[in-house]
């Protein structure tokens, strides 16, 4: 590690990513510390560090690569360790692929949300979920709504972390019916995501009229994937 003296600076943040939702916003952070960090370095020094150094130094400081993966990538990440490494694979998808994230007011910590979930898991369920993953990767390419709503069939952890909030299961599992082609629970959560290829306003409205009946508060946006991650807006 570079042993480097740095000066007193000043930091303005912006973060325009809820907390303790289930959307990333500490790997957000982190990245985005060492992005600055790595900057400042090879401004001043002449030297910085790779995106996959960049990643294992996140990874000090983050449980999981998975999210570090894609702020510092971009794009949809597989990540596997291995050994002292990291094997990432990216993950193809349709660019016309929308999101609307729904983001309730209630809040959850990730550590918390982890300790209610199972520390086994029977053979059957193990099968359903793989099964389901290899069919996600393999349909975000050109996807359908049959084969995408399969795909997010979860038998494992939402049910687990949802069971305080009957509303937004019964949302996730709405989301399907009112214009999405499937839909997931973020992370741990509490948000939810319904993907859409197709008017992707007229699901908007769908889904904020749903939640406004069924008095869920909650912030609606609409987003996509990108394969830019971190960058340095000059």
């Amino acid at each position: 590690m570079l042993q480097i003296k740095i000066p007193k600076i000043n930091i303005k943040i912006q973060n325009n990513i809820n907390l303790e939702s289930g959307l990333g916003s500490s790997s957000s952070a982190i990245s985005a510390g060492l992005l600055a960090a790595n900057y400042y370095i090879n401004k001043n020094y002449t030297k910085s560090f790779s995106k996959i150094k960049l990643l294992n130094i996140a990874h000090e400081l983050e449980d999981h690569y998975d999210n570090l993966a894609a702020c510092i990538n971009g794009g949809i990440k597989l990540c596997i360790p291995n050994k002292s490494e990291v094997v990432i694979s990216n993950i193809e998808y349709d660019s016309n692929i929308k999101l609307i994230i729904i983001i309730p007011k209630i809040k959850t910590n990730t550590k918390e949300s982890r300790i209610n979930l199972p520390k086994t898991i029977s053979v059957k369920k193990f099968v359903h979920n793989m099964s389901r993953l290899s069919l996600l990767t393999n349909s975000l390419k050109s996807p359908n709504s049959n084969i995408i709503k399969t795909a997010f069939d979860d038998v494992f952890h939402q049910d687990i972390r949802l069971k305080n909030y009957p509303k937004l299961t019964k949302l996730l599992n709405k989301i399907p019916d009112i214009g999405g082609l499937g839909s997931f629970l973020c992370g741990s959560g509490p948000a939810l995501a319904g993907i859409t290829t197709s008017n992707p306003m007229s699901f908007f409205y769908e889904v904020a009229d749903y939640c406004d009946k069924q008095n869920i508060e909650a912030k609606l946006l609409i987003t996509s994937f990108t394969t830019k991650g971190a960058h340095i807006k000059n």
